[in-house]
Order: structure tokens, then C-alpha cells, then sequence
């Protein structure tokens, strides 16, 4: 086996156990999209559990999961919501808040 290769599961497996992989892939909130909205995966990075981008039309938001409270300060697991050139994002709800995350983006597709 190549040392690439072995150096890539090695640092996977350390991944998956720091960043419990497990306890999020059961903890995360299903969430059903609008039919017009496509939803693009990103891979996560900076701490992020999830992160993906909503597209509609020529719209773009970006949202992230923050699992740990690393990213920033809102004392549980909070979406962001986020989108340039507005100042009124980015916006963050708790994770299990689909709701609000849903209305959010939706907002943000709407303004830009």
C-alpha cells in the first residue's frame, strides 16, 4: 500500500472519531427542500459538521452546520445561513430548528 493511501486512512479514521462522525450522522435533522431550490454538497471544512450551498437560478447561500460551537458563539449547534453582499446575513438557528433555516434561505434567495 502506498504511503499516500495509508497516511489518507489514517487521518480519516482520526477524522471520523474526532469530529464523531457517528453521533452526527443520526443527529442531524432531516430537511425537505423546496423543488425549485438545488442543493449542492460541500465538502466541510474549518470545523463545520455539514456544509452546503442552495442555488436557484443565479442565487447563491451558503450554509453550514457548526456542531462544537467552534465557529462561533451560539451556546448549541446552529445553522449559518450566508450570503454575499447582504448585510443582514449571516444568520444562524439551531440545528434542529428546520423551520427557521428554511425560511431564512429562502429569505436570502429572495434578496439577493
Amino acid at each position: 500500500m502506498k504511503s499516500e493511501t495509508l497516511e489518507r486512512i489514517t487521518t480519516t479514521a482520526q477524522y471520523d472519531r474526532v469530529m464523531e462522525t457517528d453521533k452526527w450522522s443520526g443527529s442531524i435533522p432531516a430537511i425537505t427542500f423546496p423543488s425549485d431550490w438545488q442543493i449542492h454538497m460541500v465538502p466541510p471544512f474549518a470545523g463545520a459538521v455539514v456544509r452546503f450551498a442552495v442555488v436557484k437560478g443565479n442565487q447563491y447561500v451558503s450554509v453550514y452546520l457548526d456542531g462544537y460551537d467552534t465557529l462561533g458563539l451560539f451556546g448549541e449547534p446552529y445553522w449559518e445561513i450566508f450570503t454575499p453582499n447582504n448585510d443582514e446575513f449571516p444568520q444562524r438557528c439551531p440545528m434542529n430548528d428546520t423551520e427557521s433555516l428554511l425560511r431564512k434561505i429562502s429569505y436570502a434567495l429572495e434578496e439577493e
